[in-house]
């Protein structure tokens, strides 16, 4: 089984820029891009029985694109006030970077709610009783993930001009633990496909498919086909 992948933060890439801005005095400007508000749909609104009806290729797709998107959501609405967070600031860059953290301090109860439907259909699954054990670890790893964002995010918060320094270097801590979470995350994910025996290629063909078709939103089951 290859590797997702996917799943690896997108904050990665952000968090390491950040880090190498945050090494010298005055940082330089960086044109913010807003997180896109999208619809959140419950993955839940249709009826058990739908979901049972698809191949178990299917049924795993349907449930890691959930969480892929949730985390990509966090990556996006987390990652950019992230960004601004310096060692220095003033009281104009602290509101700044309090301001976009608007968007996913909206949607986070929502997101959390996607991820407990996306990880209760796993315990449905077909063939979840292979991978009970993963599934455990999945479920335990994804409430860890939502208590290093909450943490996050209330540090983003309530940054200000005189504890920005001490925001700064917890924000590092934090999100070291949110990389790793994310690549933990991603181990599991495949070690669960490969003790359910879903066939490779078309689990791979199902998941580009949804992530491609649903970018931005919450996998609904009648969106897929």
């Amino acid at each position: 089984m290859k590797q997702l992948g996917l799943i690896v933060s997108l904050l990665i890439a952000v968090l390491v820029i950040s880090a190498s801005e945050n090494n010298t005095q005055e940082p330089k400007k960086q044109v913010q891009t807003p997180t896109e508000k999208h619809l959140i749909i419950p993955l839940g609104h249709k009826k058990q029985r739908e979901f049972d009806e698809y191949d178990s290729e299917m049924q795993l797709a349907i449930i890691f694109s959930s969480v892929m998107q949730v985390t990509e959501k966090f990556d996006y609405g987390i990652g950019n006030p992230e960004y601004f967070v310096r060692r220095t600031m003033t009281k104009e860059e602290s509101e700044s970077a309090k301001k976009s953290l608007e968007t996913v301090k909206l949607e986070k109860d929502e997101l959390h709610k996607q991820n407990k439907e996306a990880v209760a259909l796993l315990e449905k699954s077909r063939l979840s009783e292979k991978s009970r054990k993963e599934n455990e670890k999945l479920i335990q790893k994804r409430e860890d993930f939502f208590d290093i964002t909450d943490q996050m995010i209330a540090l983003i918060n309530n940054v200000t001009p005189k504890n920005a320094r001490k925001t700064r270097k917890q924000l590092d801590l934090l999100k070291k633990q949110y990389t790793q979470n994310s690549i933990d995350t991603g181990n599991l994910m495949d070690t669960i496909a490969d003790k359910q025996g879903v066939d490779d290629t078309s689990f791979r063909k199902h998941l580009d498919h949804i992530l491609r078709t649903n970018g931005g939103r919450q996998t609904m089951l009648t969106d897929i086909y």
